[in-house]
């Protein structure tokens, strides 16, 4: 049987890279103010529709 997961909270010394381990964000992200967030949406659009017909455009 596996071992059960141990917490994030719990791990030490393994560095989240994205590389060699899995990228876990922080509990708060620290974004520069310089940086223009997206704040419009349209109220109608499904965006995992709208992913997916974009992905299927490619093949067109």
């Amino acid at each position: 049987m596996n071992a059960p997961l141990k917490k994030l909270s719990e791990l030490t010394g393994v560095v989240f890279d994205g590389r060699r381990s899995g990228y876990v964000p922080p509990k708060t992200l620290s974004i520069s103010p310089k940086l223009k967030l997206h704040k419009k949406a349209k109220k109608g659009l499904d965006p995992v529709t709208f992913e997916v017909v974009r992905h299927a455009l490619w093949n067109v």
